[in-house]
């Protein structure tokens, strides 16, 4: 049975063993590593019905990164519903990423630090303005902390149509660009800087990676399929001030 058959079956037969042991309970969610295929059913549907650029016959997002991968959860206890998740990939137990798809980036991935990379954000409509989006940002945190991990990676998203180059440029002026690593898209997207650009102009979960120390590796890569375009950013555990690291819970 492949990987898509296990899901679409939503056996207890075939159990999943996340990377960790990692469980967060609250009055009204429960943060936790999938550990069926129950539950990674609704998370790749969540997935699907949110950013899916392809429609899916059985309304799954699924790649080839996401059999491996520990995917992190937030269900709703009322319902028992998964409302959001993270795809996560750390370097101790995987050696390709999906941001390597779309960047050169071995100047980064050759050092020895733990490497923690997410990627497929989502959180469904109608709990984005709860405590979702904080308590991902808690399993995540909590994540990097079991793994001892120092580097929080992944593609940022901007929705296109976007002042992409303005964007670009409002980062390399205002020290938000990498000075010691870099990544080189394989696909650029090409577009002249025009008007003025605020940080409140960035996607809401880029702007959160930006607002707690993060720096992209370099302009980004255009994604074709999810009309997109990414900037690889990279946020460094040890860099970031007491107030965050506090706040975030990476210590």
């Amino acid at each position: 049975m492949d990987f898509r058959q296990r899901v679409l079956s939503q056996s207890s037969a075939h159990d999943i063993v996340p990377s960790l042991d990692l469980h967060i309970d609250t009055k009204n969610y429960t943060v936790s590593l999938a550990r069926s295929y129950k539950e990674l059913y609704q998370a790749l549907r969540l997935r699907h019905d949110i950013f899916s650029p392809i429609i899916d016959q059985d309304r799954l997002d699924i790649d080839q990164f996401d059999d491996d991968s520990d995917h992190l959860i937030v269900t709703d206890k009322k319902s028992g519903t998964v409302i959001g998740n993270y795809r996560m990939r750390h370097s101790q137990k995987h050696q390709t990423f999906y941001s390597e798809t779309e960047f050169s980036m071995q100047d980064f991935l050759k050092i020895q630090d733990i490497k923690v990379e997410l990627g497929r954000a989502c959180v469904h409509p109608d709990f984005r303005s709860s405590f979702v989006i904080p308590l991902l940002w808690r399993g995540m945190t909590t994540y990097m902390r079991l793994l001892n991990a120092r580097f929080l990676f992944g593609c940022s998203s901007v929705p296109l149509p976007a002042p992409i180059a303005s964007l670009w440029q409002y980062l390399s002026q205002n020290d938000y660009v990498h000075n010691e690593y870099r990544a080189v898209p394989f696909h650029s997207y090409e577009q002249v800087a025009e008007g003025v650009v605020s940080l409140d102009m960035f996607p809401s979960l880029f702007l959160s990676y930006l607002k707690s120390g993060a720096k992209v590796l370099g302009p980004p890569a255009y994604d074709e399929l999810f009309k997109c375009v990414d900037f690889l950013t990279l946020l460094d555990a040890e860099k970031l001030s007491h107030h965050r690291a506090k706040r975030f819970s990476i210590s």
